[in-house]
């Protein structure tokens, strides 16, 4: 289950054409997982309660779709010596783009940075029976991953 699974799944499909669901599936445990798990620790040891808890991994989830789904484009758009990485020209690539063009990746881009974002409005900058400074830092690093150029 979770990352392991993803990575599985994804080395299994290699270059061939796979549905919507399995790139989903891929999506949501190869990358995404490691996101939520890591969201969770920190809520962990922060001593966030629930409803923060619950933030902070649905916005590590986002987070996680919205990095694989860049990761997505900058295969494409990039060669692999910028990227430092094999690229994924395959059309046949488990992939965002390969599988619904760039416009409809570049949309589920901006769906997930959005949510992900909204996800943090439960701290409020420092407003709020528990202030949080830190979820400017999470801003920063949500910025960060779609905005990287490898």
């Amino acid at each position: 289950a979770g990352v392991c699974a993803g990575q599985y799944i994804d080395l299994k499909c290699g270059a061939k054409r796979i549905s919507t669901d399995t790139l989903a599936c891929i999506h949501n445990h190869k990358t995404a997982d490691l996101f939520v798990a890591c969201c969770g620790i920190a809520a962990y040891l922060s001593a966030a309660v629930d409803k923060e808890r619950r933030a902070l991994q649905r916005f590590g989830r986002y987070t996680g779709l919205a990095f694989q789904a860049y990761d997505d484009m900058l295969s494409i758009k990039k060669s692999a010596k910028a990227l430092g990485k094999q690229t994924r020209k395959d059309k046949y690539s488990p992939n965002l783009v390969n599988l619904f063009g760039m416009d409809k990746a570049q949309a589920a881009l901006d769906l997930y940075t959005k949510n992900a974002q909204s996800q943090l409005d439960i701290f409020k900058d420092n407003a709020g029976p528990r202030p949080c400074r830190e979820a400017g830092i999470l801003r920063g690093l949500l910025r960060y991953v779609v905005e990287r150029q490898n």
